[in-house]
């Protein structure tokens, strides 16, 4: 991913952690966090699943090519001929109790 000038655009919380905790520099972090994003697009373009501990699954589904669809503007009916590829996320326990602590932690000022 990059960003307007065509940097590689890395969100500062993916740095915060690997920064304090290994001593790395942001360079170092940036490589290393844009491997793995690559390897996880990589890997789901290709049509694998992919699961990342903590975090979830991404799951790769083809929907069947031969399958009827209806164009809504004339309530035409007709198969598609195509292979229709989608992505879900389904993410883990861990993340999930994560969400539901920071919620109710949360005063709703």
């Amino acid at each position: 991913m990059k960003d307007k000038l065509g940097r590689p655009y890395i969100s500062r919380y993916l740095h915060k952690h690997p920064l304090q905790k290994f001593m790395l520099r942001k360079a170092d972090c940036d490589t290393i966090v844009e491997i793995i994003v690559e390897s996880i697009v990589k890997a789901v373009a290709d049509g694998q699943d992919v699961g990342v501990s903590g975090l979830g699954r991404f799951i790769v589904k083809d929907k069947n090519p031969k399958r009827p669809v209806r164009n809504f503007r004339t309530g035409e009916f007709y198969e598609l001929d195509k292979l229709v590829r989608s992505l879900k996320f389904e993410p883990s326990t861990v993340l999930k109790e994560k969400m539901r602590e920071s919620l109710e932690g949360d005063d709703g000022d």
